[in-house]
């Protein structure tokens, strides 16, 4: 709309309403942002602060984890404990290219790792981990953000599987890529629901039925693989099974 050469008195009177118009235009995207800033700091404090009386909770339901009643209330503070994580890596993606360290990662350690982390799920669930992946195997990635996605994964095929099932983490190559899966004996997802399990704050029918689902986790699974450039593929099979496949092409 701007005029870089007016030539008349018109013109010229022109040129000055859009720029007063665009100096408007930039404070208040300034101040838009402002208050963005504060929203998201406050939301930080406000998470931080309940994660200190959270920490008491789950030292003393662990001291008397002999208790059923302690137990009930150990495993529903680890719930909060993760819907709060999730809340500050929801915010941390909008500056995921502040946070990102690319390096040789092996594929059979991050997975032990992250199975080992969710011990206790596995435990409480009665559900059996299982990894079959090759020591050798090295992708290039981020080892924080890639243990993100995989608790992520692993936390979503819990959430769906019945007690005596079994999730399975493997990896492999192929001509193009290296392959991390997940994969789980579960109630599977609906085909109708599988374009959208990556949208925010979907659901789906799976979750709309167990009610644990809250559209954030798999939505974050996605943002933090596109930029690391790698690509997830879903597989499923109604009451039967799931899997997700994380690949990293060989470039």
């Amino acid at each position: 709309f701007l005029l870089h050469a007016p030539k008349s008195r018109e013109e010229g009177n022109y040129q000055k309403l859009m720029l007063t118009f665009y100096r408007r235009y930039l404070a208040k995207l300034s101040d838009i942002e402002d208050a963005k800033k504060q929203n998201k700091l406050m939301i930080y404090r406000w998470v931080h602060q309940l994660k200190t009386p959270l920490s008491v909770i789950q030292l003393i339901a662990q001291k008397n984890g002999y208790q059923t009643d302690y137990k009930k209330i150990s495993q529903s503070a680890a719930q909060m404990q993760y819907d709060l994580d999730q809340v500050l890596n929801m915010y941390k993606l909008d500056a995921i290219e502040n946070d990102f360290h690319a390096e040789r990662i092996a594929l059979r350690q991050i997975a032990k790792d992250s199975i080992n982390e969710l011990k206790a799920s596995f435990i409480a669930r009665n559900i059996f981990p299982k990894l079959d992946a090759a020591e050798q195997l090295i992708v290039y990635s981020d080892s924080k953000w890639l243990r993100f996605v995989l608790h992520q994964l692993l936390t979503n095929a819990l959430k769906y599987s019945d007690a005596g099932k079994t999730i399975t983490v493997r990896a492999y190559t192929t001509q193009t890529a290296t392959v991390l899966s997940v994969e789980d004996e579960g109630c599977g997802i609906q085909p109708e629901d599988i374009p959208r399990i990556f949208d925010l704050f979907f659901t789906g029918q799976n979750g709309r039925l167990r009610g644990e689902s809250t559209g954030l986790g798999l939505y974050m699974v996605k943002q933090i693989l596109d930029y690391m450039g790698h690509t997830i593929q879903v597989e499923s099979t109604v009451g039967a099974w799931s899997k997700f496949k994380i690949f990293f092409e060989k470039r």
